[in-house]
């Protein structure tokens, strides 16, 4: 069991799939945004799924109708999507599953301006995904106290990521009430093989040890 949900996102291969799914993530994502080479198909998202076992699959979009949101949710058979930065909220409107809302934080973003566009999805999204990593930012980078995430946290249900070499998986999950974090997936090293050992360092400080 995990101290925080975990989101695992830009999913692209089986390794990556089935090692989050055994470390308890909640949430993978899968890129199906068409414009990024990151992204995967959805007859790939549907063969990883055959794999899989209690995990939400959420699928990640760019800036996208609300008709082919709502497509691709009925053909994968998702569990929530993530919208991109610049999708609108009158594509997000009733698709019928819960919709993760990403916000890429941007080094001269100020504290009002982020406070705004939490307030403008509020009750549109189930959570906000707070996308620190992009930019290589984090709190004292930027115009974002620690006091202020923690308020933050305790008013809009946020999932973080941050750059965890640079901030610490320590002080990330001391300073809010947060959802949950966002770690990411990547290519595989061949066919089958990949190293995990700096995600695993950051699963096992979540894990908590359960007493007998």
């Amino acid at each position: 069991m995990l101290k925080l949900d975990v989101f695992a996102g830009t999913i692209g291969n089986l390794t990556d799939a089935r090692y989050f799914a055994a470390r308890e993530a909640k949430w993978l994502g899968f890129n199906l945004d068409k414009m990024n080479p990151l992204s995967v198909s959805v007859m790939e998202v549907n063969a990883i799924k055959e794999w899989l076992d209690g995990v939400q699959i959420v699928g990640e979009f760019g800036d996208v109708s609300n008709l082919e949101l709502a497509d691709t949710v009925e053909s994968i058979g998702l569990d929530a999507v993530l919208a991109g930065p610049f999708t609108s909220k009158e594509a997000i409107e009733g698709i019928g599953v819960p919709v993760f809302k990403e916000v890429v934080i941007e080094k001269s973003m100020t504290e009002d301006e982020l406070s705004g566009l939490l307030e403008e999805y509020e009750g549109n999204v189930a959570y906000f995904v707070l996308d620190f990593d992009k930019n290589k930012v984090y709190p004292g980078s930027t115009g974002f106290t620690k006091k202020y995430l923690s308020e933050l946290s305790e008013r809009f249900p946020l999932i973080v990521s941050f750059p965890w070499e640079l901030y610490g998986i320590d002080a990330a999950t001391s300073d809010g009430k947060w959802s949950g974090i966002l770690m990411r997936g990547g290519e595989e090293e061949k066919v089958g093989f990949k190293s995990f050992d700096d995600l695993d360092e950051i699963l096992d400080y979540l894990e908590i040890e359960e007493e007998f």
